[in-house]
């Protein structure tokens, strides 16, 4: 009676582990990427003749629970992500000499649910 009472337990254990290990995702990313699902939308994005150095795109779909945030330069070749407290900080490095460079692009999937506010910087690595 006591194995199963202690087997009882730990199955449950288990399952709330599992359950709580989804709920605590806060985001993943990807450079260079763009989902298939947003390719047409956020191709014109970047395509805009008008453009500040740094910017975000959002794509908040409740319907298909699908949230991402990316993240675009074409003055800047690189960007790093950082997460904490509830922000995503997207810091915009290594200023382009030309424009041949690649751009700096980032696709981030998020749980907004934890992440509530993006923040954009800017890293000039001239020394």
């Amino acid at each position: 009676m006591t194995f199963k009472l202690l087997i009882s337990f730990l199955t449950i254990f288990l399952l709330m582990g599992c359950m709580n290990s989804e709920s605590t995702f806060q985001y993943e990313y990807e450079l260079n990427s763009i989902e298939e699902e947003d390719k047409d939308e956020v191709q014109k994005w970047l395509n805009e003749p008008d453009q500040t150095p740094t910017r975000t795109y959002v794509v908040n779909d409740e319907v298909n629970n699908r949230h991402y945030i990316y993240g675009h330069s074409k003055t800047y070749s690189a960007v790093d992500v950082e997460g904490n407290d509830g922000k995503i900080t997207l810091t915009f490095s290594n200023e382009k000499q030309d424009t041949s460079e690649q751009d700096a692009l980032v696709k981030i999937k998020i749980n907004p649910e934890l992440i509530d506010s993006v923040v954009l910087k800017t890293k000039n690595d001239h020394s």
